[in-house]
């Protein structure tokens, strides 16, 4: 049986699927599901990050560790933990930029959250040269309780997402059910489901037809992590595509072949992700304790962090086809009509941490 069949067939027996069934089932299936079964990753997958493009990126992302490990007092037994880890790229970048920082190895363990057997071996490899021991993980429960440094890039966008829209009678869940000619489709319950509590109470003051996201599994994620931070110490910071104010949207996509593609159609074969609501992820740190700061996009971040200053240094040794290159890539991260404004950042800390540079916002 195809993914597809398996989908209609619970739908035949159910009447729909919510949309954080079917990316559930879509990403993380045991035999058909699109994280399970091959690399998404760079020009011969279906889509490439910001670890992928530039190793700068890495780069600046292990300084901002390495000073968030310097504030905590340089802790003897400290794990870094990275959500997500795709081919290692952005851990062995952030290993080589600090390979020189006193302590930063000798004190630390890698701790990887990881469903893909295949990325696993990739990112082993990756990781081999710099002789850190390294352990994997399905989920952040099963993390030592140590002080802690975490990294998650396009992370917490593939994780399962409630969709709910606002009709004259109130919140209805968006779901996934077939139509006539048994082809996928969307539809609304006829009234609210348990998971339209997540929805704001002031509906009446909303737009008829606004669309409301909601992933339980993104907070039930922050707050353990946000507790940990709290009771061992540490700091954390995550990147994404999402928002920090247009909540009532409408952002379920899919990605294939680097292009966007049905999120109906051949379910497994693309990538399915949602908009990052960050806003209410750092109010979901804050309420476990820790204390959490958005405001910056990716291409803020990077600016202040030095992005073009380092990219000036490999140019000094770079041919002229490489430094166009590194140039374009820069362009690329940093651009407002690239991946500059689209994708966001958040850090969360302990609160006796001084504010991490270069943020300076804390969330109400």
């Amino acid at each position: 049986m195809s993914l597809d069949s398996e989908i209609k067939t619970y739908i035949h027996h159910h009447g729909y699927l919510s949309i954080a069934q079917y990316m559930k089932m879509v990403l993380t299936h045991d035999e058909y599901g699109y994280y399970r079964k091959h690399d998404p990753l760079g020009k011969s997958g279906d889509f490439i990050t910001a670890p992928e493009i530039s190793q700068i990126f890495g780069e600046l992302i292990g300084m901002w560790l390495a000073t968030q490990f310097s504030e905590m007092g340089e802790p003897k037994d400290c794990i870094l933990v990275e959500l997500g880890a795709g081919r290692g790229t952005l851990i062995s970048d952030i290993l080589r930029a600090t390979a020189k920082i006193p302590k930063f190895h000798s004190n630390i363990k890698i701790h990887i959250i990881e469903c893909n057997d295949e990325l696993k071996a990739l990112q082993k490899t990756a990781i081999a040269p710099y002789d850190i021991k390294t352990h994997w993980h399905n989920d952040v429960s099963t993390l030592p309780k140590k002080p802690l440094l975490l990294v998650a890039n396009e992370f917490f966008d593939a994780l399962p997402t409630h969709q709910f829209v606002r009709t004259d009678q109130g919140w209805r869940e968006r779901m996934i059910t077939v139509d006539q000619d048994d082809n996928l489709t969307f539809g609304l319950t006829q009234s609210p489901t348990p998971q339209c509590a997540f929805a704001p109470k002031d509906w009446q003051e909303l737009p008829t037809d606004c669309v409301y996201e909601f992933c339980p599994e993104a907070h039930d994620i922050v707050y353990q992590l946000s507790q940990h931070i709290r009771e061992h110490r540490g700091a954390g910071i995550t990147i994404d595509y999402g928002y920090y104010d247009n909540l009532f949207t409408n952002s379920f996509q899919a990605v294939k072949d680097h292009a966007f593609h049905d999120p109906l159609m051949e379910p497994g074969s693309a990538d399915l992700t949602t908009h990052v609501n960050f806003k209410r992820l750092a109010n979901t740190a804050l309420s476990a304790g820790a204390t959490a700061y958005i405001g910056l996009t990716q291409g803020d971040f990077l600016d202040q962090m030095g992005i073009h200053l380092r990219a000036q240094m490999l140019k000094k040794n770079a041919s002229p086809l490489q430094a166009e290159k590194i140039s374009q890539d820069v362009e690329r991260l940093t651009s407002p009509e690239q991946m500059g404004s689209l994708f966001k950042t958040m850090a969360i800390t302990h609160p006796d941490l001084p504010t991490p540079y270069p943020f300076g916002h804390r969330p109400c």
